[in-house]
């Protein structure tokens, strides 16, 4: 006797499953046929959603930037636990990537550099309220040096309130300095690949380099002003792709090769390094 199965629409549909490596910002989605809601979860650092076959990408972004400030969370804690203790990463004679180059962190007094020092944090609305001096950066690419200038005198030692003030004078030179640089490198790469972002907006996330959302408004890590400039330009790249495709399809990657032929490369090259770019 012949035995008739009957399936579902959503089965006929999602029979055939998609890649088990699929992943949205750096954000491992994996699929299933007997799941029916959304979840996440943060182990070793690692994010992954779970989800039914038949959830569009869409939605998937949309629920990543509903639960943006619990994963961070999440991974705040992780890293911390994980982390060396006691090491603040702007200390003396630490090092940190400016433009791919690995530069030494110096302290100095503000007679010891010319004027031109880049500032910081000069124009910051917290310099109204801060109790120490500002601390503006000097960059010397040819020595391979990073200056961390202070107005009177080098703090004896890194108590809580000046590691605050050093990791905001950074972040605060890594946005003024993207705000310039990432609008120079979006123009070139539009031109090449005929794809228009509707709006640029850079800051710094803990987990992401950057993203496109579905009115093709592009947002960057300003943190990417410390990776060499072939690796910033494979992130626009990708996210122009998306305007594109809202997904990481074979399609999407197809793209993106198209384009950028070397993307793998740099793919690599901020796995790698991600820890040195993404502090908190």
């Amino acid at each position: 006797m012949r035995i008739i199965k009957f399936f579902t629409l959503k089965q006929m549909l999602f029979s055939k499953k998609p890649s088990p490596h699929e992943y949205m910002d750096d954000i491992e989605v994996v699929r299933s046929n007997r799941r029916k809601t959304i979840s996440l979860q943060v182990k070793a650092c690692k994010v992954r959603i779970l989800c039914p076959y038949w959830v569009k990408a869409s939605q998937l972004q949309a629920f990543i930037e509903e639960k943006r400030g619990w994963i961070d969370e999440k991974l705040t804690a992780q890293r911390q636990a994980l982390g060396p203790a006691n090491r603040f990463w702007l200390a003396k004679g630490e090092h940190v990537y400016i433009q791919g180059q690995f530069c030494e962190i110096f302290y100095e007094v503000s007679k010891t550099l010319p004027p031109v020092a880049l500032l910081a944090n000069e124009q910051s609305a917290q310099a109204k309220h801060r109790k120490t001096p500002p601390v503006t950066i000097h960059i010397d690419l040819t020595k391979k040096r990073i200056y961390f200038v202070f107005a009177t005198e080098i703090p004896e030692s890194l108590d809580p309130e000046n590691q605050l003030q050093l990791m905001t004078a950074f972040n605060e030179y890594c946005q003024s300095q993207a705000q310039v640089y990432f609008i120079e490198r979006l123009a070139h790469w539009q031109k090449i690949t005929g794809l228009q972002a509707s709006g640029l907006k850079v800051r710094y996330y803990k987990s992401r380099w950057g993203s496109c959302d579905s009115h093709a408004r592009i947002t960057l890590n300003n943190r990417l002003v410390m990776a060499p400039q072939q690796v910033l330009d494979y992130v626009i790249v990708h996210e122009l792709c998306h305007i594109t495709h809202q997904n990481h399809s074979a399609k999407f990657w197809s793209l993106v090769g198209q384009f950028f032929p070397e993307f793998q490369k740099c793919r690599y090259w901020l796995k790698q390094h991600q820890s040195d770019l993404l502090h908190n």
